[in-house]
């Protein structure tokens, strides 16, 4: 099955679900990823990934991780972990 974006699709925004996990920066300067969902923040981006994963493993359910940056701009991450090796990389982003 494939699936083609219709042009009335191009320009919508990111869909965050009041369930997803939303990273956030904080702290001076901007120094701190905050999750509100999980409530952590950490100084490094993958142990926030690391503290989602396991939250989302305590819970068994998997819903979406988005970034949103100090300017707004907003990136929906996937998560892979194989192997107890943690990656994440952006899906999509919106500016």
């Amino acid at each position: 099955m494939s699936w083609v974006k219709r042009a009335d699709e191009e320009n919508q925004g990111p869909d965050i679900q009041d369930d997803d996990y939303v990273i956030t920066v904080g702290g001076q300067l901007g120094g701190t990823y905050e999750c509100a969902k999980i409530g952590f923040s950490s100084p490094e981006m993958h142990e926030m990934m690391h503290a989602i994963a396991k939250d989302m493993e305590k819970n068994k359910f998997f819903p979406d991780i988005w970034f949103v940056n100090d300017h707004g701009n907003t990136d929906l991450l996937a998560l892979d972990i194989k192997d107890d090796d943690l990656t994440f990389r952006v899906v999509q982003s919106w500016v």
